[in-house]
């Protein structure tokens, strides 16, 4: 299966590696935020993704609007089959949802719908919660709001 993956942080990084271990599937392209200033010296720090993609020499992709024209028709030239994404960031459009053949699959550090948006981990951990877990879920144009696939529960 062509696999285009969209996410920044580590938790995003590890999947994207373990997705490369497993070789059982193609990783056409890597979706993720632009590089931000970090540290005293605000040099511009890259994301954990990006580190993985360019370790694995995957073709990488930064855009400054994912909602932008341009980046969308150079989506559609891999012509991937999923678009996984893991904590991206970015709200993503429709018309971008849909250019995958089998459409794009969300995975949320949270047992949706508790902790739907950013830093679900966090809220988890804030609020006492002894147990959260990882929603699988089809992507819509709301934000965390797709049909659920699978829910796993952690303690």
């Amino acid at each position: 299966m062509k696999i285009a993956f969209a996410g920044t942080p580590e938790i995003a990084a590890t999947i994207l590696q373990s997705i490369i271990d497993k070789k059982d599937h193609q990783v056409v392209c890597v979706i993720t935020s632009v590089d931000k200033p970090s540290g005293r010296g605000r040099k511009l720090k890259p994301s954990p993704v990006k580190k993985i993609a360019l370790e694995n020499n995957l073709t990488l992709m930064q855009p400054d609007s994912p909602k932008s024209e341009e980046f969308i028709n150079e989506f559609k030239n891999y012509q991937c089959d999923v678009l996984l994404v893991v904590a991206y960031g970015h709200i993503l459009t429709e018309e971008l949802l849909e250019t995958p053949h089998y459409g794009s699959v969300n995975i949320h550090a949270s047992l949706l719908p508790k902790y739907r948006g950013a830093a679900p981990i966090q809220r988890a951990i804030l609020n006492g919660d002894k147990k959260s877990g990882l929603t699988f879920m089809k992507m819509t144009k709301g934000l965390d709001s797709g049909p659920m696939s699978k829910r796993f529960k952690l303690r």
